[in-house]
């Protein structure tokens, strides 16, 4: 008898194996059972056992393929993770009719401002939990009525960061207008157009709701109730997007021109931007943009007209308010059509000439906009600015150009100026008459700003308008903008009176004290040298800018902290290095720490150098610690024009006293 444990063969008879111990069984099975484990020792794996081991080869080959595309390819990732500083949801409030879904964005911010919108990695959920459901992509449907948020949490490298969004759901939503984008398609017989809709209140305010939609001439084509239209027969289709509640139906149309044949190159047009408010006398330039069926846009020259007595309209699109109301300005190209609606009124900020005969120009500015001159310039500062990037938002000036340079050379040299200062600059440009001399307006979209440049030529004086802020300032500043660069008056025979010298460093030797700048509320004055103006700047204690020099406006700024824990001068300026130095300036490089006294308190003084937007500054902190508040003073300066302002600097930070 065979042991089927051991193998081994035993006397026939024996209950037990008489080298393990293991119950022997019959001979039969033993015997059977001993040869097939024997066989399978021999001979390897078995042949039930080999589709078993090419289907794990098989699913470790699709796993490492996975991985490689989520790595490397996978769609919609979001920046590296030890980058992304804050989230925001688009949009960030909604009203929404309870048939309706919204989708949210993610867009995340790195700690130079650069953003993304991305969906991986986000975790949602809806507050309270009752009010409706939101997916993995951030899809909202609600559930009842209510108020409530969308909350999409990300867990990144710097710790946990939240966004949430608005929401409000009505069992129905009164609405006063559809409007459908675009007003006017142009597709071939075959082709899709994906229509969409803008409902609005009373109010203005933009709500989701979910239309119906119908083509009123059935046989021209078909549409989906997401919008899609289908062009199936040569014609013009009248495509309606209606919605009814509380016995009141709002409707929007729009044209599909269908055509036998290929279609034309310009699918779409659109008027940029959609809706503007003016004030009387203002002047703002529209522009037209066509798209083609990818959604490129392609060159186009449109024909302009007004709707409503409010103001006219040249060939450039450029409209003067003249009458308050409410007007439509209409673009017409390549058989299509688009809108955009200007409303005129009478409030809000007044404008004011400015004039000085040393200066070859003039223009109108916001009144209550701070303004200073120097170096062939003109500042302006908006008091809404909370970006420190050159301290102003607009400037004027004219300089020197070499003999036979025109405006196209020109413009370029301006286009290069800014993208040395910002990242990912995209310019277009619109020609425009400054007064009695040809010039052009430049718009541009950098990574984190928005901004427009203008220049004109005459004979060998170059003329130059920049202004720039924040992208999330834009649109409350553009206008501004806009109104300024339109009324920019440039008399052909101008003659400059001052000294043409941009290029040259300004060297302002230090004078002796002019105003005094006093802050009750943190304890400390300073003076200021002539020359230099007091201004206001969020966030800060007080803020003071010099003449500019080296087309850079020198400013100081002090900024009071209240700090968590006790701490020295010394512990102070650590913190700030660590905080702020390291973490959100590119090329940063200390060059001394020294132990000072500033106001007869013991500090310290840091001299640094920094990359901002491309640009070198060279900069002078000093920290000093009061109770349970950290001081902080910034000189700030280009890194060429950072010996000639040393003397103003030292002069100021000799004047601080606390009391």
């Amino acid at each position: 008898m065979f042991c089927t444990k051991c193998g081994r063969q035993n006397p026939e008879g024996s209950t037990f194996c008489n080298y393990c111990g293991e119950p022997l069984i019959s001979p039969g099975l033993g015997e059977r059972r001993y040869k097939l484990q024997s066989s399978r020792k021999r001979g390897g794996p078995s042949a039930s056992r080999l589709p078993l081991l090419f289907a794990g080869l098989l699913v470790l080959i699709c796993a490492v393929v996975v991985v490689i595309y989520v790595l490397v390819v996978g769609p919609s990732n979001p920046p590296a993770n030890n980058e992304i500083v804050r989230i925001e949801l688009d949009p960030v409030g909604k009203q929404m009719d309870l048939d309706a879904t919204q989708a949210f964005t993610v867009i995340g911010y790195t700690k130079d401002n650069a953003k993304n919108s991305f969906t991986e990695g986000i975790v949602w959920s809806v507050v309270p939990t009752n009010l409706g459901t939101v997916d993995g992509k951030g899809v909202f449907k609600p559930s009842q009525v209510g108020d409530g948020e969308i909350v999409a949490t990300y867990q990144s490298k710097n710790g946990e960061k939240k966004a949430t969004a608005k929401v409000s759901v009505k069992a129905g939503v009164a609405i006063e207008r559809i409007t459908i984008s675009p007003a006017t398609a142009n597709l071939a017989v075959g082709e899709e157009q994906i229509f969409q809709i803008k409902a609005v209140d009373s109010t203005g305010a933009e709500i989701t709701i979910q239309a119906k939609w119908a083509v009123l001439e059935p046989n021209q084509g078909s549409i989906e109730q997401n919008g899609t239209f289908k062009a199936a027969k040569a014609g013009n289709a009248t495509i309606i997007a209606s919605y009814a509640y509380n016995n009141k139906e709002v409707s929007g149309s729009a044209v599909a021109i269908v055509r036998d044949g290929p279609a034309t190159p310009v699918r779409r047009i659109e008027v940029i931007p959609p809706s503007i408010e003016l004030k009387l006398g203002e002047i703002y330039q529209f522009i037209v943009k066509g798209y083609d069926k990818d959604n490129v846009e392609v060159a186009i020259s449109a024909q302009w007209q007004l709707v409503g007595e409010v103001g006219k309209i040249d060939g450039n699109g450029n409209f003067t308010a003249e009458k308050e109301g409410a007007g439509t300005v209409e673009a017409l190209a390549n058989g299509l059509s688009a809108t955009a609606e200007v409303i005129v009124s009478t409030e809000g900020i007044s404008f004011q000439m400015y004039t000085d005969s040393a200066l070859p120009f003039t223009f109108k500015y916001p009144s209550n906009w701070e303004i200073g001159a120097g170096d062939n310039l003109v500042r302006l500062v908006a008091p809404t600015q909370t970006d420190t990037k050159f301290a102003y938002s607009a400037i004027f000036g004219y300089e020197e150009i070499a003999a036979g340079k025109d405006l196209a050379g020109y413009a370029q040299e301006n286009e290069a100026w800014a993208e040395g200062r910002f990242s990912g600059c995209l310019f277009s440009q619109e020609d425009r008459l400054f007064g009695d001399i040809n010039g052009k307006v430049i718009p541009f979209v950098a990574t984190g700003y928005k901004g427009i440049l203008g220049c004109a030529v005459n004979g060998t004086t170059g003329y130059y308008f920049f202004s720039y802020s924040p992208e999330q300032n834009y649109p409350q500043l553009e206008g501004a903008f806009r109104q300024m660069v339109n009324n920019w008056f440039i008399p052909k025979s101008a003659t400059p009176t001052a000294t043409l010298t941009p290029s040259s460093p300004s060297t302002p030797s230090p004078t002796p004290p002019g105003n005094t700048v006093r802050n009750d509320d943190f304890g400390f004055s300073f003076s200021i040298p002539e020359g230099w103006q007091q201004g206001n700047l969020p966030g800060v204690a007080a803020y003071v800018t010099g003449p500019v020099t080296q087309n850079y406006l020198p400013n100081q700024t002090v900024k009071v902290e209240e700090l968590a824990v006790s701490m020295t001068a010394e512990q102070f300026a650590e913190k700030i290095e660590k905080e702020r130095l390291k973490n959100f300036y590119d090329n940063y490089q200390s060059l001394s720490l020294e132990s000072v006294n500033l106001g007869g308190q013991p500090a310290f003084k840091r001299i640094f150098t920094i990359s901002f937007q491309g640009q070198p500054l060279q900069e002078i902190q000093y920290y000093l610690v009061q109770g349970t508040r950290g001081y902080l003073v910034t000189f700030d300066i280009s890194l060429d024009a950072f010996p000639a302002l040393t003397p103003a600097f030292d002069q100021i930070a000799g004047s601080f006293s606390f009391f």
